[in-house]
């Protein structure tokens, strides 16, 4: 709880100060936060603790030492009963006398109840919540009092509501409890996250007070141009109190430059009030010049009551293409006129409990996403719909984003509550996002329907051909029915009903639509296969690595780390993820058993495994036009497919990721008889420079070094040069523009084959002031180094160092004293000790 030193009633005083207008207009606005002075018990005790709102049951526990940090050691098991008991919230509030006399109308307001509660006001039940994705609302007028108003929350046990629930029907549903609730799914466990049913009230509550009118929302529905002249089409969303119908004039000015864009007198009424104007040689929004703008949509019903939302808007013409084709069916995103390769990840929550995800974190991972190269991000459907701020940050950065509504991997309930409940959350979520330019896609699912036609639910849960068609019916009407005529309703992006179109053991999913690619790690086929299971578009494939030693180092606390050890154990959620990540080091590099051996082997598995389809997506440009790898991001300190941990600290595959999403980067491929050294270029301009070209044998120490010129156009994998293969050869490609600026480089071996390096070599690591970069050399072959930059941001890390070539990298981090950070910088390699 926060101490509340400054007296109820000064605050009232405070709030009444700050809001739009003096308590006698007849429009006005007034909110009061009710953030303090929270308190909670279990069950029905008495026992009230303080408790934080904005917050969590469980982080309120762990304030009070009740119970410990759940991501920590093996906690997670002895939290599980946090859930299984009732918890109420309870705090009080004054009203001063004359607002509650003057304001016609007085609500109570919940932006983030997680999930099932019962919500009291002086004694009076005034609602049931259920769904924590849409927000809830209540006129309190009637019970409010000016003094010692008690709010109470009771959240119910979870399962067991969601037991009642499963009674609806005689067939079982596919994944049991978790569907019928309208919570973050990965709440209840998933193969890179803990079991922790979280209770939250993780937005705090407020009271609205209001005359005639209030402005609920903007929702742009389109921000597209044609030529030199913009677009807008906007709902403008209100409630009115006792009347029909009002008349107002709508301002719409540019929130920078106060410019005025639109105005014009409109009537209010309970349904939206549709506006649609032009703004004439608008900024374009796009990938490399994200340009948008902040618009304030004001309402004036007289000359002193008005009432502002502002919304965030970019204009772009976005499309889904999925044009027929000689092979089956493409599947890209087209902006502003322009295919895009998109490059990029999935996006899953970064942290469980959701309160404690912060602006500055979201900006943190974006920053780290776009500087990798990344264009789209995918927030998968098993999270939740994401703060405002994490769209703004996108906006900014020129990040698209493929929205998930929060459904995975089962199919759903589909009675008539439930429905209703969606189509609720639905429409909140569109009418609060849609005016992103960022946002290019809306997807109903995420692997719903693969599972349905490949996974063997109906077959294991005993479904007749009746259940069958039931089950189908109800979910074809979520996905397939209402979310698509919602989206129609309130954006002109583009709708998926269900990601991926088709499994990945079937030949369709080569030829149409997107594929989520799993042989690899599911499968345990090679990471070579790579090359031949390229789809239209891979929005899902990964590898595990292990976090970084400091992620380690803090689950353990102080336990010595190793593998066989039980908090390791608890933080990896795959039933086979150990084995899976030995049986591949086998195959690729060996098991070493040394712990922190252990964690840079698998790192540098996972960095070349999954940049072998990186890059074989790439390649097969334009036929495969996106690839989105599994994970981004992790939350909690987990042994997962992330490629930055949960302390946002960049792991091995981060690196690899980042130089294969270069718009313009040197790329090496083995191909049957040849080793091809490709040109790709995704930009949208033509691209000189030269490459050294570098040949290496481990054995004999033998180094061949070539120039060349290179050109190629736009949007174009071109082969510049050919090698002839050998397998126990080293192939390095350093490339640079016109200018002779370094642009990158890739190093190419055959890692089974390979001879490492048997003894210590020198690396030679200057400072270049100039520049504040580092130029990292050798006259050996190094494999796999890893510059140990701590929390120091530097440009690149882990990779293979071709002997006798400089690599460039800059220090991210400019207050960072380059000298010292050299002389201090400490590094490991690849060697041939496998032990």
């Amino acid at each position: 709880m926060r101490k509340n030193n400054i007296p109820t009633f000064i605050l009232l005083i405070l709030a009444f100060v700050i809001s739009s207008c003096g308590s006698n207009n007849s429009s006005e606005v007034k909110e009061i936060i009710l953030d303090e002075n929270w308190v909670f018990a279990c069950n029905d005790s008495t026992n009230y603790r303080e408790a934080n709102v904005p917050g969590s049951v469980f982080t309120d526990l762990m304030q009070h030492e009740i119970i410990e940090d759940p991501f920590l050691k093996s906690n997670e098991n002895d939290c599980q009963w946090v859930a299984q008991q009732k918890w109420t919230y309870q705090t009080n509030f004054d009203i001063d006398a004359k607002s509650l006399k003057n304001y016609k109308n007085l609500n109570l307001h919940f932006g983030g109840i997680d999930t099932y509660a019962d919500i009291y006001l002086n004694d009076s039940l005034i609602l049931q919540c259920d769904n924590a994705f849409r927000p809830w609302e209540m006129d309190i007028k009637s019970i409010a009092k000016t003094e010692n108003n008690i709010l109470k929350i009771v959240f119910k046990p979870i399962e067991e509501i969601l037991e009642k629930e499963t009674q609806r029907y005689n067939f079982t549903l596919p994944e049991g409890l978790r569907v019928y609730a309208r919570k973050p799914q990965f709440h209840f466990g998933w193969d890179w996250a803990p079991k922790l049913l979280n209770i939250s009230i993780f937005k705090a509550p407020k009271l609205v007070f209001w005359n005639d009118v209030v402005l609920e929302d903007v929702s742009v529905t389109n921000s597209s141009f044609d030529e030199d002249m913009g677009f807008v089409t906007a709902k403008i969303f209100t409630k009115l109190s006792d009347i029909q119908s009002l008349e107002a004039q709508l301002i719409v000015e540019d929130v920078s430059s106060n410019k005025l864009w639109y105005k014009k007198k409109i009537t209010l009424s309970e349904n939206p009030t549709e506006i649609e104007f032009q703004y004439p040689n608008p900024k374009i929004w796009s990938i490399e010049n994200p340009n948008y703008y902040d618009l304030r949509f004001t309402i004036y019903t007289s000359k002193k009551h008005k009432q502002s939302v502002t919304k965030r808007i970019g204009f772009r013409n976005v499309k889904l293409r999925q044009d027929v084709d000689s092979v089956g069916s493409q599947f890209y995103f087209e902006l502003n006129g322009e295919a895009v390769f998109s490059k990029g990840s999935n996006w899953v929550p970064a942290d469980v409990f959701q309160h404690r995800i912060s602006a500055e974190t979201y900006r943190d991972l974006l920053i780290l996403a776009k500087d990798a190269g990344h264009n789209m991000i995918r927030i998968w459907g098993g999270g939740f719909y994401e703060d405002d701020s994490f769209y703004e940050i996108c906006d900014s950065l020129g990040i698209m984003v493929w929205q998930d509504f929060m459904f995975a991997c089962s199919m759903y309930p589909f009675y008539d509550e439930y429905m209703e409940s969606v189509r609720a959350e639905a429409n909140y979520q569109l009418r609060r996002l849609s005016s992103h330019p960022s946002i290019v896609l809306w997807c109903g699912n995420n692997e719903n329907t693969e599972g349905w036609f490949n996974w063997g639910w109906q077959r294991d849960l005993g479904y007749s051909l009746t259940d069958s068609a039931v089950v189908w019916d109800g979910n074809h009407k979520i996905f397939y029915e209402m979310l698509p005529e919602l989206c129609s309703v309130y954006n002109n992006t583009d709708y998926h009903a269900s990601s991926p179109l088709h499994g990945w053991g079937r030949k369709e999913a080569y030829k149409n639509g997107d594929i989520h690619y799993w042989g690899v790690w599911w499968g345990y086929e090679p990471f070579e296969i790579y090359k031949e299971k390229v789809g239209r578009f891979v929005s899902e494939f990964g590898f595990q690595g292990m976090p970084n030693m400091k992620t380690i180092e803090y689950l353990m606390q102080d336990q010595e780390a190793n593998i066989d050890h039980p908090y390791i154990a608890q933080h990896q959620k795959h039933p086979r993820g150990r084995h899976t990540i030995e049986e591949y080091m086998k195959r690729d590099f060996y098991t070493p058993k040394n712990f922190e051996d252990y964690v840079y082997i698998s790192q540098l598995l996972q960095a070349e495994g999954v940049g072998e389809g990186v890059k074989s997506h790439r390649l097969a440009m334009p036929y495969c036009m996106g690839t989105l790898y599994w994970q981004l991001n992790d939350c909690w300190p987990s042994i997962s497919w992330s490629a930055i941990d949960f302390f946002k600290q960049p792991k091995a595959f981060y690196f690899s990721s980042k130089r294969l999403f270069q718009d313009v980067a040197p790329i090496i491929s083995a191909n049957n008889d040849k080793v091809n050294v490709y040109l790709s270029n995704l930009n949208n301009s033509n691209f000189k420079g030269s490459m050294i070209l570098g040949v290496y044998s481990p054995k004999n120490q033998e180094i061949k070094i070539d120039t060349i010129e290179v050109e190629n156009s736009s949007m174009i994998n071109k082969i510049v040069h050919q090698f002839a293969i050998e397998k126990d050869m080293v192939y390095g490609v350093q490339l640079f523009d016109e200018e002779s600026n370094y642009i990158g480089h890739y190093t190419y071996f055959d890692n089974k084959n390979i001879v490492y390096n048997k003894k210590d070599i020198e690396i030679n690591i200057d400072y270049l002031a100039h520049e504040h970069a580092i130029l990292v050399s050798s006259n050996r072959a190094v494999f796999g180094l890893w510059l140990k930059a701590d929390n120091i941001n530097i440009e690149d890390n882990w990779f293979h160092l071709f002997p006798n070539f400089t690599y460039k990298i800059g220090i991210k981090d400019k207050d960072i004293d380059g000298v010292d950070f050299v002389k201090n910088l400490k590094y490991k390699y690849l060697t041939s000790n496998k032990n």
